[in-house]
């Protein structure tokens, strides 16, 4: 159902305007009155994109508990995901050769035990982690920086378009939304909010995955990583983690006696 509300953040999704100017007008706009669906709605409608606010019984009860939720998202796929037990996998975008053969066992035994993977569909882990979780037939989310017209990185669409048919991409942009640096740290709070933990493969010591580790420890969640060689810097990152208390992660079995 549109109502007027609807309607406005619809309509305000399509510019930067930030939330709390959003949060100031949306109380002036009311919520019961049903109105016409916006045309340009119609349009993203045929493609099968759905956009998604807090009164609609879609949100998914993981944003409502967060700190700073999101007034609405679009979202493409397979929605029941966003009510599936996940983990969040995240990491380097210049990730070491042969990262696949640490990631793809504990992927495996995560996917055997029913935990989906959500991350942000960047290069390097996030790919990692979407695409190894598909070979073993598991479920996955990606969250994207940028509206679904525009997609970052351009060298993922294979994997993009596979995922919006089969799995599930979400997005607090509209779709003709490019993304800027700031859009990637606001996505990173919804990749933290929809997991039960966050792990980190490799990071650098000031990688922008730790921005997600960060939320999911205001969150109260788990926080896991791998240890890697002080001398390789993809893993400095990783290895102040496990200095400050992060669960060290060299099989699933790790993980797993945290999530059950």
């Amino acid at each position: 159902m549109w109502t007027e509300r609807k309607k406005w953040l619809f309509e305000a999704s399509h510019s930067y305007s930030n939330r709390r100017h959003m949060l100031e007008e949306i109380v002036k706009k009311d919520n019961s009155e049903c109105i016409k669906t916006p045309s340009l709605y119609k349009e993203y409608e045929k493609q099968e994109i759905v956009f998604i606010t807090q009164s609609d019984e879609e949100y998914p009860e993981a944003f409502r508990e967060m700190y700073d939720p999101p007034l609405y998202f679009y979202a493409k796929g397979n929605l029941t995901l966003l009510r599936k037990k996940m983990i969040a996998i995240v990491g380097a975008r210049q990730c070491n050769k042969g990262i696949d053969r640490l990631m793809q066992p504990i992927i495996k035994q995560l996917v055997i035990e029913d935990i989906g993977i959500v991350s942000g569909l960047a290069k390097g882990i996030d790919t990692h982690a979407h695409r190894i979780t598909l070979i073993e037939k598991g479920h996955t989310i990606a969250v994207l920086g940028s509206g679904m017209y525009r997609l970052y990185p351009q060298e993922n669409a294979l994997l993009y378009n596979y995922m919006l048919r089969k799995e599930l991409v979400i997005s607090e942009y509209a779709p003709p939304i490019s993304a800027r640096k700031w859009t990637f740290v606001e996505r990173n709070r919804l990749v933290s909010a929809l997991s039960q933990g966050v792990w980190v493969v490799e990071a650098a010591e000031k990688s922008g995955s730790l921005i997600t580790v960060d939320y999911a420890l205001d969150e109260g969640k788990s926080i896991f990583a791998t240890p890697g060689s002080p001398l390789n810097k993809q893993a400095v990152g990783c290895n102040r983690l496990l200095q400050e208390g992060a669960i060290l992660v060299i099989s699933a079995d790790d993980i797993l006696r945290e999530l059950t």
